[in-house]
């Protein structure tokens, strides 16, 4: 440094991966885009779950305590099982986006 020279840093590491696999580092920028476009509508879809699966709830709460057992049963089995599939769908969507771009 004493000569005056400039250091120079190394190019970043997504630069490298893209000179050394372009096509592939394309692909994964290409699924990051899309899954980006997606996100807003999932999150409208993730803060309606909670108050909708809460209503249903509430209702088949009321149904056994009228004594609709069996209606009850069903009604939180499901929507218990539907929930959780909501919450867990954009976790399972990204998977699949990104294992569909390393097949």
């Amino acid at each position: 440094m004493s000569n005056g020279a400039v250091q120079n840093t190394a190019p970043s590491l997504s630069f490298l991966n893209w000179l050394l696999h372009p096509i592939q580092t394309t692909k994964e920028h290409g699924v990051d885009a899309i899954y980006n476009m997606i996100n807003p509508f999932l999150d409208i879809v993730l803060v309606m779950s909670q108050p909708i699966a809460s209503i249903i709830l509430t209702t088949a709460g009321f149904l056994f305590i009228v004594g609709m057992r069996d209606k009850c049963i069903k009604w939180m089995t499901t929507t218990s099982l539907v929930y959780v599939c909501i919450q867990l769908f954009p976790m399972l969507l990204k998977a699949i986006l990104h294992s569909l771009v390393h097949y």
